[in-house]
């Protein structure tokens, strides 16, 4: 029986740690719906850390006025490196993040492209390999998912494209997220309003339709949303 070659065996272990990563965004986007949107971030740094040779993780946000906000990390060198990029304006997150191209570093030490930040981040920091990819570019969304390796060469092509297809990926499952938080929302809002409408018709013997006509004039005169009302009306009469 023909044994499998090596390149045979890292494609799997690739596509393997890949699978894995979005399993557990997936999993993760699914128990969190309810969370503040926010930690979307945090969830999809946590899952890129199962990608084969990533030690750190990081998302940034390179925002109107050109700085660079650091969305998520998973060690505190993330942050320090950002803060270096933004210091110089240069360094490997921009480029993804502004130009929405990947970059790779296999060999900090011998990164040419960004010499100060190079020297920095050598100096500051144990990661030698730096793999960064853009993030929602079909959105006009300047941000990078940076993925870290303390040892050299820790990506390659094979990491590249294992970390443009994590990227993919995972911007499919948080969108999937996002629409099932909407819905949930949409759902939730209209029981309130449902239970609202129920309250004014019994508390003043009206019909449905002027029940709600009376809950959007409450909307207006206290200038919050039609479900922000049924919410504090609803809350209310529990308390009772």
């Amino acid at each position: 029986m023909q044994q499998p070659s090596g390149v045979a065996v890292e494609q799997a272990r690739a596509e393997t740690g890949i699978h894995v990563a979005i399993a557990q965004l997936i999993q993760a986007v699914r128990a969190d719906l309810d969370v503040h949107p926010g930690a979307i971030w945090t969830l999809m740094t946590a899952a890129a850390l199962k990608l084969p040779a990533v030690d750190y993780a990081g998302i940034m946000l390179v925002e109107q006025d050109d700085s660079i906000r650091t969305l998520s990390s998973t060690d505190a060198h993330l942050r320090l490196l950002d803060h270096v990029q933004q210091r110089h304006r240069e360094g490997s997150g921009l480029e993804p993040a502004c130009e929405q191209q990947a970059r790779r570093v296999d060999d900090l030490t011998g990164e040419s492209r960004w010499p100060t930040f190079r020297d920095e981040a050598v100096t500051m920091t144990p990661i030698r390999s730096i793999l960064s990819v853009p993030l929602f570019p079909h959105h006009h969304c300047r941000t990078a998912l940076n993925l870290y390796a303390d040892r050299p060469s820790a990506f390659g092509a094979e990491g590249e494209l294992m970390g443009l297809a994590f990227a993919s990926d995972a911007q499919a499952v948080i969108e999937i997220g996002r629409r099932e938080r909407r819905y949930r929302k949409a759902i939730t809002n209209r029981d309130l309003i449902g239970q609202a409408k129920g309250i004014l018709m019994e508390r003043f013997a009206i019909d449905p339709v002027t029940a709600f006509s009376l809950l959007a004039q409450l909307s207006k005169d206290r200038r919050q949303p039609v479900s922000a009302v049924a919410r504090t009306l609803v809350s209310k009469r529990s308390e009772a």
